[in-house]
């Protein structure tokens, strides 16, 4: 992560993204969001998206305006860096797949860097996305997995 961080607009100009996964509450939104900052403290241009946040979007867009959509789908397409939080936690079936598959292939062959949040272990992963999603993502992103127990503060706790 933090030589990741040390070359970040050459990491961001050459495609290169991180895969942050792990446990839940294990600091992986927080370090991504602390590397989209840092990108745009430097003059760069990024978009953070929750994944039931695209779907939101996705909806709400698309019943107002199909060109309010095109220009958001375009924005998530060409910012050079897209934070993606929660993967996995989107409605895993059919059209979501399709758009995330998509999203994914076209930063791909774009050279477009992605940071990725997922709680989902990388069989997890496996078993919801196709194998040339996770093949894109492997030869993109550097995999740091986490562990430990969950770092938010709770009202439930004992």
């Amino acid at each position: 992560m933090k030589a990741y961080a040390a070359h970040l607009e050459e990491n961001i100009k050459a495609g290169r993204g991180l895969l942050l996964k792990g446990a839940v509450g294990t600091m992986k939104t927080t370090l991504a969001v602390a590397v989209l900052r840092e990108y745009l403290d430097h003059g760069g241009e990024g978009l953070f998206l929750t994944m039931s946040g695209l779907l939101d979007n996705i909806f709400t867009l698309k019943a107002k305006s199909m060109n309010q959509w095109a220009r958001f789908e375009q924005q998530i397409r060409d910012t050079p860096l897209l934070v993606l939080d929660d993967l996995g936690a989107e409605h895993t079936e059919g059209w979501v797949l399709t758009k995330v598959d998509s999203i994914i292939a076209e930063r791909y062959n774009r050279c477009r860097s992605i940071v990725i949040t997922t709680n989902l272990s990388t069989a997890q992963l496996r078993g919801v996305y196709a194998e040339r999603v996770i093949d894109r993502l492997r030869s993109t992103l550097e995999i740091i997995n986490f562990s430990g127990p969950s770092q938010r503060r709770s009202p439930f706790a004992e």
